[in-house]
């Protein structure tokens, strides 16, 4: 009696199902020359959706074969603005609708900030919107209090300044700050506190797809006092006006990306008679391999009213394998405006915040691989190798080199990666170097 029951149910439930489906007039067939009729924008509750129509290249009415949708979706990707993006078609009578479903990012954010090295501890907190007024703009407003000083910033950066092809960015800064200029042996030759006012702006303009061109200008002012080691030094002022040229082709995965970075900055200084002007080149070349691409599982369904419509579970994330150049030339710039390179990327091994220069040079390969998964973001571990020269104020020149380790963690559900710490060694001077840093770190 049993057996007889489970037989009748195995075989009699599919049958109104199975008239339903026969009844079901054919599915249309997607063709390459079937004409869009709709772009649809769904999930947004902050975002406009203009944001994402002008990044579409490819105008009603025309084939399908003319849209191009992993170019859509790295667009979206490189925003970062958004957790998850899903394309749709939908087919009509008269052609196909086709459905961006978008699920926004966090994007306002208190942030607190807290970052540590050999020598000193910071914290603080940021107030950061990264998609001000639903337009992808960028804001910036806060502070950094350490044991050497402290720090505040308000910055500005629209892609799309006034929604035209042209970019703006902008931020004034003031920072007052315990100075230590050491070499590389770590043995301080200067210390000084500086006051200093900085007011950056930047217009540019992308063309040829992947090449951008902006104009630079920069302000500053530096006030040394509280000499207590080394020479005498004086207030100075400089207006730099200069050029960027950048190339960027990247492509986006869930947590980081892959392809070919190349900056070059071209600046003058002009400053107060007395003490001259100098010129400086800086660039920076990275290229960045996916060792494995996704691996994907795809669950299809709905197969008659969206018929390309599928879930994806990815089963395993890129690793990423990356070469790096960084180097900068300056003729007679003077100490107080060299950048201190220590802790920076391709610079690991050397002190944070000690070593001044205004020319140098570094290699750095680093190989970065996914640990951990979670709903919330993915943890990756990090080893590196860096090797280069620098000048110290001496006018002498140094070499560094050595491997390096960390991890980070990229969050999915917020714009703004949290939480990064490096070790690195120094085979020259067998020192060990350290850097953390929460709220900020990439």
């Amino acid at each position: 009696m049993r057996f007889f029951i489970i037989t009748c149910f195995f075989f009699l439930t599919p049958l109104p199902f199975f008239a339903i489906v026969v009844s079901t007039p054919p599915p249309l067939k997607l063709h390459n020359n079937t004409l869009i009729l709709e772009y649809k924008i769904v999930g947004l509750k902050k975002t406009h959706p203009q944001i994402i129509l002008e990044e579409i290249t490819t105008p009603l009415n025309s084939p399908l074969k003319d849209f191009n949708q992993e170019e859509l979706i790295q667009k979206l990707k490189e925003k970062n603005i958004f957790e998850t993006i899903g394309i749709f078609y939908e087919l009509k009578e008269k052609g196909i609708v086709i459905e961006i479903v978008l699920k926004e990012k966090t994007t306002l954010l208190i942030l607190p900030f807290f970052a540590g090295n050999s020598h000193s501890l910071s914290g603080g907190l940021f107030l950061i919107e990264s998609n001000f007024l639903g337009r992808h703009k960028q804001l910036f407003l806060g502070g950094v209090y350490s044991s050497r000083g402290f720090f505040s910033q308000l910055a500005y950066i629209d892609p799309s300044f006034l929604q035209s092809p042209f970019s703006f960015h902008t931020a004034l800064s003031y920072r007052q700050v315990s100075v230590e200029d050491a070499l590389l042996d770590e043995r301080v030759q200067h210390r000084y506190k500086t006051d200093t006012y900085f007011f950056y702006a930047q217009e540019g303009v992308r063309f040829f797809k992947h090449f951008f061109f902006s104009i630079t200008q920069r302000l500053t002012f530096l006030k040394p006092y509280e000499i207590t080691l080394g020479p005498p030094l004086f207030s100075q002022k400089a207006f730099l006006l200069g050029g960027q040229w950048q190339y960027k082709n990247l492509y986006f995965y869930d947590f980081t990306h892959s392809g070919t970075y190349i900056d070059l900055d071209l600046e003058n200084a002009f400053k107060e008679k007395e003490h001259g002007s100098w010129q400086e080149v800086k660039i920076k070349v990275q290229q960045m391999w996916g060792v494995f691409h996704n691996q994907i599982i795809a669950l299809q369904f709905n197969p008659i009213i969206r018929p390309f419509c599928h879930n994806s579970i990815a089963v395993f994330h890129n690793q990423i394998i990356a070469l790096q150049f960084n180097g900068e030339y300056a003729s007679k710039k003077p100490l107080l405006f060299s950048r201190r390179i220590g802790g920076g990327w391709g610079f690991k091994t050397l002190p944070s915040d000690l070593i001044a220069s205004s020319q140098y040079f570094s290699f750095l390969g680093s190989w970065e691989f996914p640990l951990l998964h979670f709903s919330w973001g993915t943890f990756t571990s990090l080893a590196f190798y860096e090797v280069g020269r620098f000048k110290d104020f001496l006018h002498h020149w140094q070499t560094f080199y050595g491997p390096g380790a960390g991890f980070r963690v990229y969050l999915k559900k917020v714009a703004f990666p949290a939480v990064g710490m490096d070790v690195a060694f120094n085979q020259k001077t067998k020192g060990f170097y350290f850097s953390v840093s929460m709220g900020l770190s990439r």
